[in-house]
């Protein structure tokens, strides 16, 4: 016999592609938001019977939602789950890393890793392309982690004022009046992020080793955000005009 045929490389950016499409077929005939099946890593596991439920596996992994937020104040809530047992080697806890991100985001890992995403870690830091800061108190199993983001409408392209954060971000367009805001179990954390990257932002969560958590998209919320802005529930999503202009279809 030959020597055997290497198969082909994917690279991320086809990987990209091929979820992304996948992705907008599979939201545009559900009625709900929940974890997507599609746009996730393979090393995490949703739980049935309804998706909202996530357990990781190993090295930090990454899912995001069936539907994007395009404008507008949403919030989501996040509760974190005890570690699904057995725990893949003694000694190594579990974490946990919950934000949001856009489809461009690397999910094999963390939120937070790349400029496509921010997240808020459960041993109090937050990230960003890569970089973390000191944020918020630490948060563990039992707590309920809130999400506030703030979304200022798209800029046409030919009004885009090219503000980059660092050489070759052509694509990426600071828009100013942006943020994300964090609570733990309804107290605000402050803001971790302004003047957030334009994009159409899921929510999502970053699972290390057994970390497992639970999404709320709403409308009831176990601890209603203390002081907090108006807002819609994430589920209303698919209520966007943006959102039924660009996905649905007759």
């Amino acid at each position: 016999m030959g020597p055997k045929t290497p198969k082909p490389l994917i690279t991320n950016k086809a990987r990209i592609a091929k979820q992304t499409l996948c992705a907008t077929m599979v939201s545009t005939q559900l009625e709900s938001v929940i974890l997507s099946s599609v746009h996730k890593a393979e090393a995490l596991q949703l739980l049935p019977p309804d998706n909202l439920e996530c357990t990781g596996d190993k090295g930090y992994r990454s899912v995001l939602a069936s539907h994007p937020m395009m404008e507008g104040a949403y919030y989501f809530e996040v509760e974190v789950l005890d570690p699904a047992k057995p725990l893949p080697y003694e000694n190594v806890e579990a974490h946990v890393r919950i934000g949001v991100a856009t489809r461009k985001a690397d999910l094999e890992m963390p939120i937070g890793a790349d400029k496509f995403g921010y997240s808020y870690r459960d041993a109090g830091s937050a990230f960003f392309n890569g970089k973390g800061k000191s944020y918020g108190v630490n948060y563990k199993p039992g707590d309920v982690v809130g999400v506030f983001i703030n979304l200022m409408p798209l800029k046409p392209p030919n009004l885009l004022e090219r503000k980059r954060k660092g050489a070759g971000d052509a694509s990426q367009v600071i828009s100013n009046g942006s943020f994300i805001e964090f609570y733990v179990n309804g107290k605000s954390q402050g803001i971790a992020f302004n003047d957030i990257y334009e994009g159409e932002y899921y929510a999502g969560v970053a699972l290390y080793m057994h970390g497992r958590v639970r999404f709320n998209f709403g409308p009831d919320f176990a601890k209603k955000p203390a002081g907090c802005k108006p807002y819609k529930p994430y589920k209303d999503v698919v209520l966007q005009k943006l959102y039924k202009a660009k996905y649905s279809h007759p």
